[in-house]
């Protein structure tokens, strides 16, 4: 239910991809419910790979359910995600020049105020670790279907900004900025030195010294490596017509702890031909910068209602739509933009509204063997981006135990009110953040379903990633591609 924003803002609705094609058609024939228990245990591994060595994730993931003769139902999954690689770290590409940092804007805390109130532009700051990152999403595999996010722990840093004079800033009481706060970019692998209060210095200044550009990238590229792992919990109870269910969420990061809690209940009617589901979610999150700026939470609360039709033996139809906002600290406390000639941090409105509309159909084609899954998908939020995906998916059957299932993916998405390469005057908001962008997404892949028995199944499958930008303004190299391999099983018992 709490669906966070993926690599280019992708909010999908996560559904379990069709295992077989026996599967398939079961699903649009029998009713939702089972007689007996139902045990399983599935498990994911997903390798990840941006060209040009740009993000590599590991990801080992289980999901084990329960199922007893009453009808309860526990759930448990659990994921582990292991990141390296080099992200950009938002300011523009341009030839290395020396960047004075004299403090940063307000702490994380209050950065993201939507205040009317024109502030004074804020002054430059020492280069900073990567934003947060996240690999695209398999919109028709809810195993890796799950938000993943990424903080900088260890990194190495490498920014320029345009050597162009920043005009004096205007005084006004509300523009006062914070205490400075230490950067990590001290290290010796940063690419650069800084001096100064470590956490409160009331007016200090520090100067960095210029980072030099490695020559196999146009952009400014922050190294770095982190570990995350996360559980779900989650308990229903077959009554009636109903499955009520509650499910609980642990994340934690180096710099990042997320909880949350969600609630939920599937109706049947119609003859079980038609199933309601409606659900409501709320997650809180916690940040402690690894660069020192203070620590700052976020809160997300989504609603959720859908509907599962039988329109035939052989098609399924499925629908639904999802409101959710957004309040608190919404920047990433690492992404830099250029901003009157220099370096700052970015800072975006603290609150954010979403709406998100799905529908799906499936199809058994009898003559061919095979099955058919086609879903669009609408996005659209209060940053001013709106965003359209249509996926395809093909399930063909070639042997009693082998499905083959090509699948191909597009997305777009409108720009943030507040994007831009680079900033200059007084703006409330800004962000040089590529991910919100105006930009556009394929993908592209096969799998292969291997079911050598009614308890037992493999799957393997390569995928293709390609994103590029639509406003002719940002750099393409900003923009990664990448290779996606995930091999499965699951385990009925």
């Amino acid at each position: 239910m709490n669906q966070e924003q993926s690599r280019f803002v992708i909010l999908p609705d996560t559904r379990k991809a069709t295992a077989t094609l026996i599967i398939a058609l079961a699903l649009t024939v029998l009713p939702p419910r089972r007689s007996q228990a139902a045990d399983s245990l599935d498990t994911k591994f997903m390798y990840y790979q941006e060209d040009k060595n740009r993000i590599r994730v590991l990801a080992p993931e289980f999901s084990l359910q329960d199922e007893s003769d009453s009808g309860w139902i526990i759930k448990l999954d659990g994921i582990y995600n292991a990141i390296t690689g080099a992200t950009p770290t938002g300011a523009p590409p341009s030839a290395p020049a020396p960047v004075t940092s004299i403090q940063p804007p307000s702490s994380p805390a209050s950065s993201g105020g939507g205040g009317s109130t024109t502030a004074a532009a804020p002054p430059p700051v020492a280069p900073t670790p990567p934003p947060r990152v996240t690999p695209p999403r398999d919109e028709n595999d809810a195993m890796i279907a799950r938000s993943i996010n990424y903080p900088a722990a260890m990194y190495s840093a490498v920014t320029a900004a345009t050597p162009v004079a920043a005009p004096p800033p205007v005084t006004t009481p509300s523009s006062a900025p914070s205490a400075p706060a230490s950067s990590p970019g001290s290290s010796s692998s940063s690419g650069g030195s800084s001096s100064g209060s470590s956490s409160s210095g009331g007016g200090q200044s520090s100067t960095t010294q210029p980072a030099s550009q490695p020559s196999s990238s146009r952009i400014p590229l922050a190294k770095f490596h982190d570990a995350r792992w996360a559980f779900n919990i989650g308990l229903s109870k077959r009554i009636d017509d109903h499955t009520p269910g509650i499910q609980g969420s642990y994340s934690q990061e180096s710099d990042y702890i997320s909880t949350g809690i969600s609630l939920q209940d599937a109706i049947d009617f119609n003859k079980k031909n038609t199933t309601f589901a409606v659900g409501g979610a709320y997650t809180h999150d916690t940040l402690n910068p690894a660069n020192g700026r203070p620590s700052a939470t976020k809160d997300s609360l989504d609603a959720i209602i859908g509907i599962s039709q039988v329109l035939t033996k052989t098609t399924v139809l499925n629908a639904n739509f999802t409101l959710g906002q957004v309040t608190g600290f919404i920047s990433d406390p690492y992404k830099l933009v250029e901003l009157n000639g220099a370096l700052t941090y970015e800072k975006r409105p603290d609150s954010k509204n979403k709406q998100i509309a799905y529908i799906g159909l499936q199809q058994f084609i009898t003559p061919l063997d095979a099955s058919i899954d086609l879903g669009v998908r609408y996005y659209t939020d209060s940053f001013g981006i709106t965003a359209e995906t249509l996926s395809l998916s093909w399930f063909q059957k070639v042997s009693p135990e082998i499905v083959i299932s090509p699948i191909i993916r597009y997305y777009t998405q409108t720009a943030a009110s507040f994007y831009d390469v680079r900033f200059s005057g007084s703006p409330d908001f800004y962000s040089s953040d590529y991910r919100i962008s105006n930009m556009s997404a394929l993908s592209y892949g096969i799998k292969v379903i291997w079911t050598p028995s009614a308890d037992l199944r493999f799957d393997a499958g390569v995928e293709r990633y390609q994103l590029s930008g639509n406003d002719g303004k940002t750099d393409p190299e900003m923009y990664p591609s990448a290779l996606l391999f995930i091999v499965g099983a699951h385990f009925a018992f």
